[in-house]
């Protein structure tokens, strides 16, 4: 694990900031930016406590007071429910990563990311890892307008009894973690997990993920199968 410590805020009588992050997994860079956003934000004479929460990107992060002009960052653990914080931010900063990754992939300028403890419905049948079928309406909160299907088309995805309806974290904690990637694509957004590849139809556009890239091994891991074309009608229904 790497430590950075912030540098910025003493000037303001203010704690500095303690971050820890697996370098093998995030990049030094990225922790540097939430370094340089926490400063920015005390900068503006906002001040940040022990106990207190902090949005970034969809991940809420929390901070701890461990020594008297020092507070540690904190995140998620992302493997228990309900939420226990962990001192780390790796995950924040991957999560963030792949969400801008996923933004240039379609071109997309700009997220309509939704905050962790909102809702999303899913599949009472999906499995962990399996295919999956995930699409975005204009909700207000606390729902994000993401739900989440399984891949069968003859499963009943309209009646509630089918559907759960739980917080975004509770999703990406039990079901696959990468869809955290997806998030904040707008609404419109159709994204098609099958055992012949991946698709995603956003903003009036149909695309084909190509294999080998990095929205495809993030998703798909080692899969080695080819990639194939299947048909999309005019209104982007992937299954159809």
């Amino acid at each position: 694990m790497l430590e950075i410590t912030s540098t910025g805020c003493g000037k303001f009588h203010h704690p500095e900031f303690r971050l820890r992050f697996d370098d093998h997994a995030a990049a030094e860079r990225d922790a540097r930016e939430l370094v340089a956003c926490l400063e920015r934000h005390v900068a503006t004479r906002r001040l940040i406590r022990s106990g207190d929460s902090f949005s970034y990107g969809w991940v809420d992060l929390h901070f701890e007071q461990v020594g008297e002009d020092l507070l540690a960052v904190q995140e998620p653990d992302f493997r228990t429910w309900p939420i226990q914080y962990t001192d780390s931010v790796t995950h924040s900063l991957c999560h963030l990563q792949w969400q801008k990754e996923c933004a240039a992939t379609l071109s997309i300028d700009g997220q309509a990311t939704p905050a962790m403890g909102q809702t999303a419905a899913i599949c009472s049948r999906i499995g962990n890892n399996s295919a999956f079928f995930m699409e975005r309406h204009s909700a207000l909160p606390p729902s994000s307008g993401w739900t989440i299907s399984c891949a069968e088309p003859v499963h009943d995805h309209i009646h509630d009894s089918n559907m759960l309806r739980v917080s975004l974290y509770e999703i990406v904690t039990r079901f696959h973690m990468p869809i955290a990637a997806f998030l904040g694509l707008p609404p419109g957004t159709k994204v098609l997990n099958s055992p012949r590849g991946l698709w995603i139809a956003c903003n009036g556009r149909s695309h084909q993920i190509r294999h080998g890239s990095f929205l495809h091994r993030l998703i798909r891991g080692d899969d080695h199968s080819r990639t194939v074309n299947v048909l999309i009608d005019q209104a982007h229904n992937l299954l159809q």
